[in-house]
């Protein structure tokens, strides 16, 4: 099948994903930095590992992929929420060379049915002010601001 590529698939992620998980987690974190050099003192990639190994095996959490033969090119990690029937996607992150070609919209419908089909009321999710490729992306599938996280900097002196 020389010049051909593999069908995409969009799957629950598997053990085996998480090099790849890890990878695209870094790239994200990465990229948030840049603008935003606080970030640099996120999760843990000890932390982060622990969180992708615990939603592998839990029912109220959904780890999607969306890969193409064994390249990993994006997924979305999203779980219920603990006090409410709300859905928070804690992470979407899709593979810079990957993107715009409808693989994040793929991920938020699968964890839209998935949501559902365990009666789920809303999706929510938290994006950064300065990221306006995602914030456009979001409100195109119509998602509105409900909320604002403000913060300052520590007083000097």
């Amino acid at each position: 099948m020389v010049g051909r590529l593999a069908a995409l698939q969009i799957r629950p992620a598997t053990s085996s994903d998480l090099p790849a998980l890890r990878r695209l987690y870094g790239m994200v974190d990465r990229e948030h930095a840049e603008f935003e050099p606080s970030l640099k003192r996120g999760r843990s990639p000890t932390e982060r590992d622990r969180r992708l190994l615990a939603a592998l095996g839990e029912v109220t959490t959904r780890l999607t992929v969306v890969a193409q033969g064994v390249d990993v090119l994006a997924f979305a990690l999203a779980s219920f929420h603990r006090d409410r029937p709300d859905v928070v996607i804690e992470a979407i992150v899709v593979e810079p060379s990957a993107r715009r070609r409808g693989h994040g919209r793929a991920l938020i419908d699968d964890v839209q049915h998935w949501m559902v089909g365990r009666r789920g009321r809303f999706l929510e999710l938290a994006v950064y002010d300065f990221n306006a490729d995602a914030l456009g992306f979001y409100e195109s599938l119509g998602f509105i601001s409900f909320s604002r996280s403000l913060r300052r900097s520590r007083p000097i002196g």
